[in-house]
């Protein structure tokens, strides 16, 4: 029997008994009229949701999980009734659903006096991953419960995942343990049909050389010990020094608030001398200082698990639900370290104060700042230096975007050991948000010798412009609410980082984005809302939801995205087993699916919903085409994944939609093999 804290026993006790009072109550009476009938007596909901928590693995209740409903999502009629749905708030309704509930003894909850609607279902509980109703796996879809009037669900189930963990230890060429080591960890995911590691946690070894991840969600890992050396300028040092000694405004430290327009290293850093460069390197049985022998820095270079120098050569680390993985160790080696020089120019001369960064030029990680050996910062010469490099394939970058107008905030300055740390800069109003963007790189090969002449130039990036339009009978959202829809742009390749933010949309329709780099994007837009869907993306006669957007050295001025009020409805009813069908998921995915991984999987090209009690279902298909459509009874996330996608292609059925369409389709449960 599982003990309970006194505080917890009275807490359950009162949950039992608000639900008996609950369900005891009687109807409000109302009030009689002098002289007329009885009045009727309001309505009460009687809606009931009753429902267990348990363990994914072991299927074992879990005691003292909280359970959130979320507030009833009725159905929006108009426009602005889904603005404000999807702000949380309709009028007459509760912005917030019941008071959470933590589950019992049997690891189960109810909610009761619950009105219709479509209620979502959240848990959390310690040492498990956040869950929800209807997920079959950690990061799996969810689905919500529709509550019919006074009717009661007794069989809401919710399955959590317990968080796992890798440990290990890092030692040295000698055996000895490495201390304060910054060890990293990264999980899989998959972008555009390609492995990704994104960052998932850091930890330090101890004083015995140990490190330990925990709440791991379940998944494949890479472990590493990354080198990231840092050095910049003793004169930029002097200069900063000298400035915030001097100082009396945060205005007059305007250039320190700029460096993240580049990302550079803030001269304020803390570091040691090495030659005329202030230098953070990865530290040394516990000291945070580089070592230096020969004249070189000796570093530990990039190390993944087990002993692999990158990412594509590394070792997964599988962990499965609670599962906790040992013996994870790293062993690395000291060794002598090179240099990069070059310089970075503008257009109108030499870049100084701007960052350039060293990444390897085949990488898994999702994010450039992952994956960084090397950071500077350059000179007022534009000269650059990166140190702690050690052989391998490179690229060399550097961008800066350029922010607008900076307005002080007003508030006293304090300069602390060379440091500002009071006063503060926000954008200005009036005028662009972000400025120019310029971008630089440059391929480099490191021997076993240093290399020098790096030549870098800022080039702009190409900008893209275009309009929204709408098609269809419904009217047209105001300018105002065309003002409120952002642009972005996605790298095709999942490395992001360096991309300029979103921008918004003018009250004319039209948008113009900062500056990109070279490559294939994935535009995204927002959506202005009920009946307003994505139907066509389009520049110069290219298909970009389905193709993507490749961008060189030149503008794109002409794209078009347009917005239709005709969506095609695919529904039907499921065939088998009620207890099968009920809940199944279904999907449409379409039929040229290599296209749509190549062109960034935008998420307007396929649909997924899930089956009523009764097998019924209904999907929205904004975009007219070929489909493959499935039903399944275990429900898998919809990635960009070839081999899923192949999968679904063979089991599923092929349909074809055009614009506003109205479509029946009967289904039967499907197996993917």
């Amino acid at each position: 029997m599982p003990h309970f804290a006194r505080s917890d026993r009275l807490g359950v006790c009162l949950l039992i008994l608000l639900c008996a009072v609950s369900f005891a109550r009687p109807r409000a009476q109302a009030p009689q009229v002098a002289g007329g009938p009885p009045q009727q007596a309001a309505a009460i909901a009687n809606g009931v949701i009753l429902g267990q928590v348990v363990d994914a693995e072991s299927g074992r209740p879990v005691i003292g999980a909280m359970v959130t409903l979320g507030s009833p999502r009725p159905t929006a009629t108009t426009a602005d009734d889904l603005i404000m749905l999807n702000a949380g708030v309709l009028p007459g309704r509760s912005a917030s659903g019941p008071l959470p509930i933590v589950t019992d003894g049997n690891g189960q909850f109810m909610f009761n006096r619950l009105e219709r609607g479509t209620y979502a279902l959240t848990v959390t509980a310690t040492g498990y991953a956040p869950g929800a109703y209807g997920r079959r796996r950690v990061d799996g879809p969810t689905q919500t419960i529709e509550l019919a009037p006074d009717e009661r669900v007794t069989d809401a189930q919710v399955r959590l995942w317990k968080y796992g963990s890798i440990s290990g230890t890092v030692h040295d060429d000698t055996g000895e343990p490495v201390v304060s080591a910054t060890v990293r960890a990264m999980r899989r995911q998959l972008v555009n049909g390609r492995p990704r590691y994104q960052f998932s946690g850091t930890a330090y070894t101890d004083d015995r050389g140990q490190y330990r991840f925990g709440n791991l969600l379940p998944g494949d890992y890479l472990v590493s010990l990354p080198l990231n050396t840092t050095a910049v300028p003793l004169t930029n040092v002097e200069e900063y020094l000298a400035k915030a000694a001097k100082a009396t405004s945060p205005m007059d430290m305007t250039e320190l608030f700029l460096n993240n327009e580049s990302r550079a290293p803030s001269a304020g850093s803390s570091g040691v001398r090495f030659g005329d460069m202030q230098v953070s390197a990865p530290g040394y049985r516990g000291l945070d200082v580089p070592i230096v022998e020969g004249g070189r820095l000796m570093v530990f270079p990039t190390t993944f698990f087990p002993a692999a120098p990158t990412a594509a050569e590394a070792s997964a680390i599988s962990i499965k639900s609670g599962e906790a993985r040992t013996n994870a160790d790293l062993h690395v080696k000291l060794v002598p370290s090179l240099r990069i020089t070059g310089t970075l120019a503008g257009s109108d001369g030499p870049a100084g104060n701007v960052g350039v960064r060293l990444v390897p030029a085949s990488d898994l990680t999702s994010r450039d700042f992952d994956s960084e050996v090397a950071t500077t910062v350059t000179d007022a010469a534009g000269r650059f230096t990166l140190l702690g490099v050690t052989p391998g394939q490179y690229l060399v970058r550097a961008h800066r975007i350029q922010r607008g107008p900076m307005q002080m905030i007003e508030q006293s300055m304090t300069v602390v050991g060379g440091a500002v740390v009071g006063g503060a800069f926000s954008s200005g109003s009036g005028g662009p948000q972000y400025g120019a963007t310029m971008y630089a790189e440059q391929q480099v090969s490191v021997g076993e010798t240093d290399v020098t002449g790096v030549a870098l130039t800022f080039r702009p990036g190409a900008e893209v412009s275009g309009q929204v339009v709408f098609e269809g009978a419904a009217t047209p959202p105001t300018p105002q609410r065309l003002t409120l829809l952002s642009v972005s742009l996605l790298p095709l390749d999942g490395r992001g980082g360096d991309t300029p933010p979103l921008l918004r949309v003018g009250e004319d329709g039209r948008f113009r984005t900062n500056g990109f780099p070279p490559g294939r994007y994935r535009l995204n837009i927002a959506s202005p809302g009920a009946p307003w869907t994505v139907s066509a993306i389009s520049a110069g006669g290219v298909d970009l939801l389905r193709r993507g957007l490749e961008l060189g050295t030149a503008h794109v001025g002409d794209v078009v995205v347009t917005f239709s009020d005709r969506v095609g409805e695919l529904s039907g009813t499921l065939q088998g087993d009620a207890a099968r069908i009920n809940g199944a998921q279904v999907t449409a995915i379409p039929v040229d699916y290599q296209s749509w991984i190549a062109g960034g999987s935008n998420p307007v090209l396929q649909a997924t919903t899930f089956a009523g009690k009764t097998g019924t279902y209904q999907l929205r298909l904004p975009l007219a085409g070929d489909y493959f459509v499935i039903a399944l009874e275990t429900p898998v996330t919809i990635e960009s994944d070839p081999a899923l996608l192949a999968s679904i292609a063979r089991a599923g059925t092929r349909v074809t939609m055009a614009a506003g369409d109205k479509r029946t389709l009967a289904l039967s449960l499907a197996v993917l093999r």
